[in-house]
């Protein structure tokens, strides 16, 4: 996609630091997230429910949204740093191209 843009050598580098530290950090949330996951199943699951415990997990959920969300501007607001307004309004011209 940068190439697209013309975005310069070391331009690429920043992005792909970037990008490569916001995934490490998404595939820990995504760990998290499955974890909690086997969590509610196997509290779902018992012979008594405990609500207490659903709404424990069901709060942590809410939580990793939280971080991802988070994650996912702070990741993009750092790329906009790198490149320009010009490239950026390329890039979304073609996203949108994308998506309709």
């Amino acid at each position: 996609m940068l190439g697209k843009v013309d975005a310069s050598a070391e331009q690429e580098e920043q992005v792909k630091a970037i990008v490569t530290a916001a995934v490490g950090d998404f595939t820990g949330l995504a760990n998290q997230h499955r974890a909690q996951r086997a969590a509610f199943i196997a509290a779902f699951a018992q012979a008594i429910v405990d609500r207490e415990e659903l709404e424990k997990i069901r709060r942590s959920e809410m939580e990793l949204a939280e971080a991802a969300s988070t994650r996912l501007v702070q990741t993009m607001a750092d790329v906009a740093d790198v490149l320009t307004a010009d490239q950026r309004q390329e890039i979304l011209e073609r996203f949108q191209h994308w998506h309709h």
